[in-house]
């Protein structure tokens, strides 16, 4: 993962706060929302979001409500940099998609999405499945009568 990410000047964990800071941009998270977020401690996330800062990637301002918190934001230059990794990580994904066909293609977002899930969902992913397949296979016997 290192090589990739550094190709556009950031690394993984970067990536994964200008991801989080993304997502939340209509409510913009403290440095202690991205920490918990990250599993990771508060001066670890405060020299992340340095490095951040100095690249012109992301600012931080100080929440009127509580001034000894931040809010963090992404700046047009942090905006611009995620939509180019996202756009070369899903021209690298449709690539290696390219080899499967749709019915493979379906298959493996299935798996995915359990393993996603965690042992807990994933077994009630397989009940499902397996009462859909019951449902299918009553419904095939009786539309053959």
């Amino acid at each position: 993962m290192e090589p990739y990410f550094a190709q556009f000047g950031i690394t993984p964990p970067q990536f994964q706060i200008l991801t989080i800071i993304n997502r939340l941009k209509d409510n913009p998270p403290t440095q202690r929302h991205l920490a918990r977020e990250l599993y990771v401690s508060f001066p670890n996330v405060t020299v992340m979001l340095g490095r951040l800062e100095e690249a012109g990637l992301v600012q931080r301002r100080p929440n009127p409500e509580d001034r000894r918190a931040n809010f963090v934001e992404l700046t047009a230059h942090g905006r611009a940099l995620l939509r180019r990794v996202w756009k070369n990580h899903q021209q690298q994904l449709d690539s290696v998609m390219a080899g499967l066909t749709a019915q493979e293609q379906t298959e493996l977002a299935r798996l995915l999405g359990k393993l996603i899930a965690g042992p807990g969902q994933a077994n009630e992913m397989r009940i499902m499945e397996r009462d859909g397949e019951a449902a299918e296979e009553t419904s095939a016997k009786s539309s053959r009568r």
